[in-house]
């Protein structure tokens, strides 16, 4: 009988060990499974973590691309405010030049009228302009269209005739009108010059012209 129930215990430890043994398996397999989907999580990680820095990379590559264009731009921009700068500076200085010019424009073609009312010559008069001045107005007589002051300026060296000792073009009288609004002469000039302009042109000038 004692051999017999050392048999059972036997058999019952072995049980126990095989049943033990089983749930040491089960919680392996457990073990096992997790540590697998562990490890495709870090996989997985690892790879999003690859591809957000490859991302990171071509961002940064393409901000410094944009970089260079915006540099590129600013400096385009600045040589496009340079060339403006310039170009407005050598408009200024043209159309000054081209008043000049369009005033001289305007005396000369008002001496030419003049001298053909009146019958004259200049050549008759080559260096005496006073006394063209006086035989002018002696043939014309109370016909004379203009005041002293702008037969003198049509006739005599003066200030206006001066500043367009440069050789003078043909001008239209829009162009003549501009010469005339130009803030660089002063009121008496601009009013001598509006009556010389009306006795060429039988029109007032275009004073609405933009300058």
């Amino acid at each position: 009988r004692e051999l017999g129930e050392v048999k059972k215990e036997l058999v019952d430890v072995k049980k126990e060990k095989i049943a033990d043994n089983n749930k040491f398996d089960k919680r392996c397999a457990v073990l096992t499974k997790d540590l697998g989907q562990v490890k495709r999580k870090l996989e997985n990680a690892k790879e999003q973590r690859i591809a957000e820095n490859k991302r990171y990379i071509n961002l940064k590559k393409e901000n410094q691309h944009l970089e260079e264009k915006a540099r590129k731009h600013s400096a385009a921009l600045e040589t496009l405010e340079k060339t403006y700068d310039i170009s407005k500076d050598k408009y200024g200085q043209l159309e000054k030049t081209l008043r000049v010019l369009h005033r001289r424009v305007l005396l000369d073609q008002a001496r030419s009228d003049l001298l053909f009312e009146s019958h004259l010559d200049r050549r008759d008069f080559e260096g005496r302009s006073e006394d063209l001045l006086i035989a002018i107005k002696g043939a014309l007589a109370s016909n004379v269209q203009l005041s002293e002051a702008a037969l003198r300026a049509v006739l005599l060296s003066g200030p206006i005739r001066a500043h367009g000792n440069v050789v003078a073009h043909d001008a239209s009288p829009e162009d003549i009108s501009l010469a005339i609004l130009g803030t660089d002469i002063t009121e008496k000039q601009r009013k001598t010059l509006r009556e010389i302009y009306v006795y060429v042109y039988r029109q007032e000038p275009d004073l609405n012209v933009v300058v």
